[in-house]
């Protein structure tokens, strides 16, 4: 759904544990977009139409070109079977959806040009950076020295599983808002994979929520890319 799961999922992957389902974040996220659609469509909407003067002018460059015709039946053939290659296990999510591109750009179903310019590389650089980071966690020890410094914090080897998973959601929710939501997940996923060892319960259990916090970066305009681009086009 959005990178922090994607960085999320990796490191659940690297540390060779079971990894997040494709829809296990539904059980945490599902509650959340209820309460954000009732939200908008009662005093949500209201409050931006007063508000904030949205112009949805789109970039020409990235419109198709006048008079090419993009067959859509390729896209969804091809969307289809990345779904169930990913679902099924297939592959992970990163080799299907590199197939996925590379066989709609290589049958031409899209124009290489509008392709590469759509792309975020900021995003690009931000995952790259979240990945070295958690790295570096994890191969300094400092992930493991952190989780350690917590777990004796909350009652040691008596600690309980659901005062920590508050302690890290709560602290996941304010480091989103003054840093990159990948940054958070790929410093915090790492300190509750150990912790989740160390307690000797499935780390996806921590990492679920952590990432679906991470999303919740609403506070500020930097801390998740579709906030930072509202902030940029002038919302």
């Amino acid at each position: 759904g959005s990178t922090s799961q994607v960085v999320g999922q990796g490191l659940l992957v690297e540390a060779g544990v079971r990894p997040m389902g494709y829809f296990e974040m539904a059980k945490v996220a599902f509650p959340a977009l209820v309460i954000v659609a009732i939200y908008m469509a009662t005093i949500g909407y209201k409050l931006l139409d007063k508000y904030v003067q949205i112009d949805d002018n789109i970039d020409p460059a990235l419109l198709p070109k006048e008079g090419v015709v993009y067959p859509k039946w390729k896209k969804w053939v091809v969307t289809l079977l990345v779904l169930a290659g990913f679902v099924t296990g297939t592959w992970n999510i990163a080799y299907c959806a590199l197939v996925g591109a590379a066989i709609l750009l290589a049958t031409k179903t899209l124009d290489w040009k509008a392709s590469f310019r759509s792309v975020d590389w900021n995003t690009v650089c931000v995952l790259g950076f979240a990945t070295a980071m958690a790295a570096g966690l994890n191969n300094s020890g400092a992930g493991k020295m952190i989780a350690d410094w917590l777990l004796s914090l909350c009652g040691g080897a008596n600690a309980s599983v659901p005062v920590i998973m508050v302690v890290m959601t709560q602290l996941c929710l304010v480091l989103t808002n003054v840093m990159s939501n990948t940054a958070t997940v790929a410093m915090l996923a790492p300190i509750a994979i150990n912790l989740a060892l160390e307690l000797g319960v499935e780390p996806v259990i921590f990492v679920c929520p952590i990432a679906a916090a991470s999303g919740m970066a609403i506070a500020t305009p930097i801390g998740t890319p579709c906030m930072t681009q509202s902030m940029v086009a002038g919302y």
